[in-house]
């Protein structure tokens, strides 16, 4: 509730794909609230929530309002950061055995920093030299709230501690 308003957030999970895999791109939506005479709750204008200035986030869930009207959500399945830099130190191609359980996640990724790749050559170097991903980034309690513009602003408490 802001200025006489309601407003809601949802968040959207994405689960494991087929193969397995985890670190997927996350979504969060805010809706404006119209009331009736009756109390009838209905959506009205909805929009997506701007994530780039925290580097988006990823695979969210546990979802909560807070007594100080924000919302709070955790990225709970963050790319393993520790496989992604053991390839890096080893300068290994992602499609090594050892590392090809992140490959799939990373290119996945990588298409909402606006790189497409099938992932034959990719490496933790190339991933994060050409499009600056990084998977450090990802694995934190983010927070959402609402401005006085009504727009909606997310930042994440990176003391709280990384998930993975």
């Amino acid at each position: 509730n802001k200025d006489g308003k309601i407003y809601s957030f949802t968040q959207f999970a994405s689960n494991m794909v087929t193969d397995g895999t985890r670190g997927q791109i996350g979504a969060l939506y805010l809706s404006e609230i119209t009331q009736d005479e009756e109390g009838k709750l209905m959506i009205g204008k909805t929009a997506p929530v701007d994530a780039s200035p925290v580097g988006g986030i990823a695979g969210v869930a546990g979802g909560v309002s807070t007594s100080w009207t924000t919302h709070l959500g955790v990225e709970s399945m963050a790319i393993n950061a520790k496989i992604f830099d053991k390839a890096a130190d080893e300068n290994k191609n992602l499609n090594n055995i050892v590392f090809s359980t992140i490959r799939a996640s990373i290119v996945r990724f990588l298409r909402y920093f606006g790189t497409y790749t099938d992932g034959a050559d990719l490496t933790s170097k190339s991933a994060r030299d050409n499009s600056g991903f990084h998977p450090y980034r990802y694995g934190y309690v983010f927070e959402a709230s609402i401005t006085d513009q009504a727009e909606a602003k997310i930042e994440k408490h990176y003391a709280m501690g990384r998930r993975m």
